[in-house]
């Protein structure tokens, strides 16, 4: 049954809404972790190093699929949360179709260009084949992994955050009993085994997922026929989704740039820098969770033109977000070091583990700062003005790279992590700045 979010107390409301995704999360990050782990622990640093090195090319595809799915959950809740039930299901056939062109479209131009990507990313001699043997079969599962994410977008939207859950988990453990099959013995695939893993349990997932919100689809308004494909609703969704992808598409590049002058320092920073932003990953997941349980939340309200109700759901957010902040600043500065051991021997990895330590401790210390800009961003990307939130994350992402490119010749790799907290800053002040403007309340997508 879909969920209206627009009754009860937002406290309660957004954290049950949000609490199945954060456990989803948790169990995406964990097959993240055992894929990183198994190469680092089981393959060895170089082998860390290669899957590392295409990080950002990997986050290019990921946020590009979450900048596309934002578009199609803002216009599905919106018309859910107006009662449009007819446009409801139109909207998420045409969410399926878009999303698969756009995956098959990926996958075409990465398997073509794979060269020319890892030549882009500056990527060493000496693991380059290891990258584009994982990035070649990443590639292969694009169209899955962006089906996958305009679905979970459509079971957001219309407050069914537990379905998604069930199938991460499944494909949790599909994939991390695939990863120790394909790399240990009598297989030993290495890097391609972690990355048949991830295709194959990505594959699964998006099918069983499709197969359950096709049914429910049927049972919203049974007796009011839906189009397969609407091109006016296609419109509303490319309006909202081309700027979110254009702002996810900006970060991404940002990512290649900083990615790209990271490998430049060799395959020991590369190794603990990947080590290090994966630790960032799961301690910084929740912020997005619960930002996109912010945005579902929004954007039925706003439908409904509650608008006090919205401002009570930003301010649940934040005292949520404050108290998650200061647990994970102790942690970047207490356990730093057992983190990173996670995904690398601390023994034979001595100075990859003192990069990774240095740049969580660095970073950890603007976590607070990094989920203001994020939950803020919630609200203007839930109500539609999803044009403000792309000028945040331009301004985030070029004070990003201008200060890691300007500062890393004068005071070494350190400067690129704290480019990382200037960034948030910046973008936190110009989200700030645009939500207490109020002009987020007159732009509904409908």
């Amino acid at each position: 049954m879909a969920k209206d979010l627009t009754v009860g107390k937002p406290f309660k409301v957004i954290l049950t809404f949000a609490l199945p995704m954060i456990i989803a999360n948790i169990f995406q990050q964990l097959y993240n972790i055992v894929d990183t782990a198994v190469v680092g622990q089981l393959c060895g640093s170089t082998e860390l190093a290669g899957v590392g090195s295409t990080a950002s090319m990997v986050f290019l595809i990921v946020q590009v699929a979450m900048g596309a799915s934002v578009g199609c959950s803002v216009v599905i809740s919106q018309l859910f949360g107006a009662k449009r039930l007819k446009d409801t299901k139109t909207a998420i056939y045409t969410t399926l179709i878009t999303m698969g062109v756009m995956g098959a479209v990926f996958t075409l131009v990465g398997v073509v260009f794979v060269d020319g990507i890892l030549n882009m990313l500056s990527t060493p001699a000496d693991i380059y084949a290891l990258a584009k043997q994982y990035l070649q079969i990443y590639f292969y599962g694009c169209i899955p992994m962006l089906l996958y994410n305009g679905i979970t977008s459509a079971f957001n939207a219309l407050g069914e955050s537990k379905l998604p859950l069930y199938f991460l988990i499944f494909s949790s453990f599909v994939n991390i009993g695939l990863d120790f099959l394909l790399v240990l013995p009598p297989f030993n695939m290495g890097v391609a085994g972690v990355a048949w893993a991830t295709f194959i349990a990505q594959t699964l997932a998006c099918a069983m997922s499709l197969f359950v919100l096709l049914k429910k689809v049927k049972k919203i308004a049974p007796s009011e026929k839906a189009n397969a494909f609407d091109k006016l609703l296609f419109k509303k969704i490319m309006r909202i989704g081309l700027p979110s992808m254009l702002q996810q598409s900006v970060i991404s590049v940002g990512h290649l740039f900083v990615q790209a002058l990271v490998n430049s320092y060799g395959a020991t920073v590369i190794a603990g820098f990947t080590a290090a932003t994966k630790v960032e990953g799961v301690l910084t997941s929740t912020f997005v969770n619960i930002s996109n349980a912010l945005s579902s939340f929004t954007a039925q309200n706003i439908a409904c033109k509650q608008i006090d109700r919205v401002k009570q759901g930003f301010k649940t957010t934040f005292y949520i977000i404050a108290g998650l902040s200061v647990v994970m600043l102790v942690l970047s500065l207490t356990i730093a070091e057992p983190m990173l051991s996670i995904f690398m021997d601390t023994t034979s990895s001595a100075e990859a583990v003192a990069v990774g330590k240095e740049y969580i401790q660095i970073v950890g210390c603007t976590y607070l700062v990094c989920g203001m800009m994020v939950i803020e961003n919630g609200v203007l990307r839930g109500a539609g003005d999803v044009k403000a939130v792309v000028f945040c994350s331009v301004c985030n992402i070029f004070c990003r790279v201008g200060g890691a490119y300007l500062f890393a010749h004068l005071f070494g790799q350190s400067a690129i992590w704290w480019a990382v907290s200037l960034g948030w800053l910046v973008g936190t002040i110009i989200s700030l700045v645009r939500y207490m403007g109020g002009k987020w309340k007159t732009k509904s997508a409908i």
